[in-house]
């Protein structure tokens, strides 16, 4: 843990500065959400596809364990071993700091009218924001035609005057996507990607695909997004991109709209595509 010595200032930046992997930071972290008990967002997954999101509170934790309390009651618990993935926010002088990380369910139990659940401690604590808006694990073979495109200023101008864009394509073998919602996008590009090394925070990127519903006519989308944050894997040799949506292409009588997207909402056409997909998933869960 921190020195008894180090004032609360020094403690507020370490929160900012401390080292992902080191044990005691990721305690420090979780002791912050316990004692302020800020709400953790819980997503299950069950081979990489969401199939729960749980709101709870830290009641206990130390180097080994952290013990979550749900807050709401829920009549089908998510089995031992599922893997998880936390998101919680605590505050850091100032500003808000959010945490996340990965774990998997351990052991749940009832007492007193409340449902707890039982975590090993992670290994890592990462600091991604869980979008306003429900996000889902999947790859890029879940959406017809997905490709992304990076878009950089033009040398020359626009006729208008203005900077132009250049769009180029990442290569197909160079990324996978690992999760979505109405909101935004993780990528994660590897080191063999033309675009690599120009890909930064607020760079945009263009997403395409085909977000249609099952017998439905097809629904090709074009979204516009900005990186809003770069976790970068050494040992993995990859960059796991944040991508925050800003603008999306809607067709309607023949012509194009570019409409602006709004952070509580997102691209409605892909809350609709996700629900529905997550209703699927629940239903297959069910008969298993």
């Amino acid at each position: 843990m921190l020195p008894f010595a180090r004032k609360q200032k020094d403690k507020e930046n370490w929160l900012f500065t401390g080292d992902s992997r080191d044990p005691h930071y990721i305690l420090y972290c979780l002791e912050l959400a316990r004692d302020l008990r800020v709400c953790l967002h819980l997503d299950f997954f069950l081979n990489k596809h969401s199939i729960s999101q749980l709101r709870s509170v830290c009641v206990k934790v130390d180097r080994q364990r952290l013990v979550v309390c749900l807050l709401e009651e829920v009549p089908r618990l998510p089995p031992a071993g599922m893997e998880t993935q936390v998101y919680f926010t605590v505050r850091g002088g100032r500003r808000n700091v959010p945490c996340n990380f990965t774990t998997k369910l351990e052991a749940l139990h009832s007492e007193r009218g409340g449902q707890y659940m039982t975590f090993p401690m992670p290994d890592y604590m990462g600091h991604n924001q869980r979008r306003h808006n429900v996000r889902i694990a999947m790859s890029k073979e879940d959406i017809p035609g997905f490709s992304v495109w990076h878009g950089s200023l033009t040398s020359g101008n626009a006729p208008s005057g203005v900077p132009g864009l250049r769009w180029t394509q990442l290569e197909e073998e160079s990324f996978q996507l690992q999760d979505l919602s109405a909101g935004g996008l993780c990528l994660d590009v590897q080191d063999t990607c033309r675009e690599y090394a120009r890909l930064l925070p607020k760079e945009l990127l263009l997403i395409k695909g085909d977000f249609a519903l099952p017998d439905k006519p097809p629904l090709p989308l074009a979204l516009v997004g900005s990186i809003v944050r770069i976790n970068v894997s050494e040992r993995r040799r990859t960059k796991s991109l944040a991508v925050r949506f800003q603008r999306w292409l809607q067709e309607r009588d023949n012509r194009s709209f570019w409409l602006k997207v709004d952070e509580q909402d997102g691209v409605p056409s892909i809350g609709v595509w996700i629900f529905q997909l997550l209703l699927e998933r629940n239903r297959l869960l069910k008969k298993t």
